[in-house]
């Protein structure tokens, strides 16, 4: 009789490779793939990465301009060329986000010359390096929405586990969340009450909520969550431009950017 005791395996939230640890491996690989994308050329090297990476996008044709599918496929490649096979995992676990990244990257991003404007939703090349940089920063508040459910789910978030878990998005230092840190037992309560909708909260209501939070404490992230300063990029001094959403705010107001990303589906 074999006497070894069968092992039972380990339950979705227990697996080792989704320890909650800030940032996570997972998240880090991402990073290092779009982070040199999203920066500003200076050198002739970072400049020829981005025109190899705009021609993968626009899949070696003449086009002006990508679809948020054309998105999507290039970043399933990109990491799967990075990775292999976990490439194509890592492209899929923060898939969930590249609609809101996409969304918002049009928000900020400068306007299309008049004598060569695509469609509104697509992605121009002079706007590639914008959308870079809001996949990075959409795809951590995805791991930070993860961390609160410790798995990598994309399903809404409830009071108990908001409750259990809160602690976990800390290390995130989301100014959205300041207010944890003070050890308060209702302020998990009082702050799921803020954010959640229908008694729990989405991952879209989730973005918007520290997306707003960051423009409204005008931190770094939420510096590179505004418009670019035109100033830095035709060394003139240009007042920079304000988000213009659906409603009269200078900031995304908590519908604007959900809103604006559900049409983009």
């Amino acid at each position: 009789t074999n006497l070894r005791k069968k092992r039972s395996p380990l339950k979705h939230s227990q697996h080792p490779a989704l320890q909650t640890a800030y940032p996570s491996p997972t998240f880090k690989k991402f990073q290092r793939i779009f982070k040199p994308l999203s920066e500003p050329s200076t050198t002739a090297r970072s400049k020829q990465d981005k025109n190899a990476a705009w021609a993968l996008a626009i899949n070696h044709t003449n086009a002006d301009s990508i679809t948020l599918a054309q998105v999507e496929t290039w970043i399933q490649t990109t990491c799967t060329l990075k990775y292999s096979n976990q490439g194509t995992q890592i492209s899929s676990i923060f898939q969930p986000s590249f609609t809101y990244a996409f969304q918002h990257a049009k928000l900020i991003a400068p306007t299309s010359p008049p004598d060569n404007t695509p469609p509104l939703e697509n992605i121009t090349k002079r706007e590639f390096r914008l959308l870079n940089l809001c996949l990075i920063l959409y795809a951590e508040m995805l791991g930070a929405f993860h961390a609160i459910h410790q798995s990598r789910t994309d399903n809404a978030i409830t009071l108990p586990i908001f409750q259990t878990n809160a602690n976990a998005i800390l290390p995130y230092g989301y100014k959205a969340f300041a207010d944890l840190s003070k050890n308060d037992d209702t302020a998990a309560e009082l702050l799921f009450q803020e954010i959640a909708d229908d008694n729990a909260i989405s991952f879209k209501q989730w973005s918007t909520f520290i997306v707003n939070a960051e423009l409204n404490h005008k931190t770094n992230k939420g510096i590179m969550l505004s418009p670019p300063v035109v100033s830095a990029i035709k060394k003139k001094k240009v007042k920079a431009k304000t988000p213009t959403p659906a409603s009269s705010s200078t900031t995304p107001s908590k519908t604007s950017l959900t809103t604006a990303a559900e049409s983009a589906r």
